[in-house]
C-alpha cells in the first residue's frame, strides 16, 4: 500500500501524469476514495509491530537484564539499514550537486549536520527525518522504549492495557490540541500499537470466520476513506485514521492468521512468496522511495511517451522496487543482520553463540 501510494514518483515527468500527488481535497474530487489513503499502509504496519512486540516482550522475563535485551535486538534489526539509506540520502544529495534532494537539505553544514544526527539518532523532531519515512521509526523507537519500562516493571501481560490507558492520555492531549514532543510523545498513533497488541491477546482464539473478519477490516478502511474524504465527522477528524487504521489492522492481522490456520496458505507458491516479500518489507520501506524516483527520472528524459507505455512503466516500477527489495533482504541486509547480531552477543555475553542461538 505505501508503495502504491508513493509509485507517483515514477510517472510524475511525464506528460500522461494521471497519478497526481495533490492535496487531500483535489484527490477527493478527482480520485476513487480507497486509492487517495493508501498510506494507510503504515497504520497496518503500526497494528504488526503492536502485535510482535506484545509477543516478544510476554515472553521474556520481567528483568532488567531481559529488557536490555530486548532493546538492542531492535537496535541491531532496526538502526544498520536506516542508517545506511539515510546515508545514502545524503550522498545523493552531494553526488547530484543539489539535483537530488528528498531530505530537503539546506547545504549549510551545520544545519545539515544537526539534521542528519538527530535522523540517525530517531530524535523527534518538527518535520520529516533526512529519510522521510523514518518519521514512522521515530515513533516506533519511542513505542519499543514503552516495551521496555513494561519490562522493567514486571507488566510483561499488560502492554495491551498499558496501551489502551496511553491511547487514551494520547486522544484527551490531541482533542485539546497539545502537542508534546512534536507530537511524537503521547502520539495517538498509540491506538493502532494497542490493536496490535490487542490482536495478539486474542490470536488464540481461532476466528470462526476468517473471511468475514478480513472484509470487515476492509469495511474499515473503506469507511475511513470515504470519511476522511467527506469530511464527515470533521469534530473527530484528528483521531479517525488512527481508529479506523487501528480496526482494519485488528480485523486484517486476525482474519490473516485464522484463515492460514484453517486454509494453510503458507504452505501454498503463492503463500511462500508473500513471506518473503514480508520478510523483506523493512528493506522494501527504506528502499522504494529510492527505486521509484529513479524509475521516474529515466522515463522523463523520454517526450511523448504514449498513456499506455506510462501505464506499464508505472506497474513495472512498483515490482521493480519489490523485487530489489527482496533480492536486497535476502542477499545483503539479513544475512548482514544474522552476522551483526552474532558479532554483538559474542562480545557481550560468554554465553556467545548460545545466545544468539535462541528464537527472537
Amino acid at each position: 500500500m505505501v508503495v502504491v501510494w508513493h509509485s507517483h514518483l515514477a510517472i510524475k515527468n511525464t506528460a500522461h501524469n494521471y497519478w497526481i500527488d495533490g492535496d487531500a481535497l483535489y484527490r477527493a474530487s478527482h480520485y476513487f476514495a480507497p486509492m487517495n489513503h493508501l498510506y494507510f499502509g503504515v497504520d497496518v504496519f503500526f497494528c504488526i509491530s503492536g502485535f510482535i512486540m506484545c509477543r516478544l516482550i510476554e515472553k521474556s522475563p520481567p528483568n532488567v537484564d531481559a529488557s536490555f535485551k530486548f532493546l538492542l535486538d531492535r537496535a541491531i534489526r532496526i538502526l544498520p539499514p536506516y542508517w545506511l539509506f539515510t546515508t545514502l540520502v545524503v550522498v545523493a544529495y552531494l553526488a547530484s550537486r543539489g539535483h537530488f534532494n528528498v531530505g530537503q537539505l539546506t547545504g549549510g553544514f551545520g544545519v545539515d549536520g544537526f539534521r542528519f544526527l538527530t535522523s540517525i539518532l530517531m530524535f523527534p523532531q518538527p518535520h520529516a527525518p533526512i529519510l522521510g519515512v523514518g518519521w514512522t521509526l521515530v515513533h516506533e523507537t519511542l513505542f519499543y522504549l514503552i516495551c521496555g519500562l513494561v519490562g522493567i516493571f514486571g507488566l510483561n501481560r499488560r502492554l495491551p492495557e498499558v496501551l489502551a490507558t496511553l491511547s487514551i492520555v494520547a486522544i484527551i492531549l490531541a482533542a485539546l490540541n497539545i502537542s508534546i514532543m512534536y507530537g511524537y510523545a503521547f502520539s495517538t498513533f498509540y491506538i493502532e500499537f494497542f490493536f496490535g497488541a490487542l490482536a495478539y491477546r486474542l490470536s488464540s482464539r481461532v476466528t470462526t470466520y476468517p473471511i468475514l473478519t478480513i472484509l470487515t477490516g476492509l469495511g474499515c478502511y473503506l469507511s475511513a476513506c470515504y470519511i476522511l474524504d467527506s469530511q464527515a465527522f470533521p469534530n473527530i477528524t484528528f483521531i479517525t485514521r488512527q481508529l479506523c487504521g487501528g480496526l482494519f489492522g485488528f480485523f486484517l492481522i486476525s482474519g490473516l492468521i485464522s484463515a492460514d490456520r484453517k486454509y494453510l496458505f503458507s504452505t501454498t507458491i503463492i503463500g511462500n512468496l508473500f513471506m518473503r516479500i514480508g520478510d523483506a518489507s523493512y528493506t522494501l520501506y527504506l528502499l522504494h522511495w529510492f527505486v521509484l524516483s529513479i524509475m521516474g527520472k529515466i522515463i522523463g528524459l523520454i517526450p511523448g511517451v504514449p498513456l499506455i507505455v506510462v501505464a506499464t512503466w508505472h506497474v513495472l516500477s512498483v515490482a521493480t522496487a519489490i523485487a530489489l527489495a527482496v533480492f536486497f533482504a535476502e542477499r545483503v541486509e539479513l544475512p548482514f543482520h544474522r552476522w551483526f547480531r552474532q558479532r554483538i552477543y559474542s562480545w557481550r555475553s560468554p554465553l556467545g553463540q548460545s545466545e544468539v542461538d535462541k528464537s527472537e
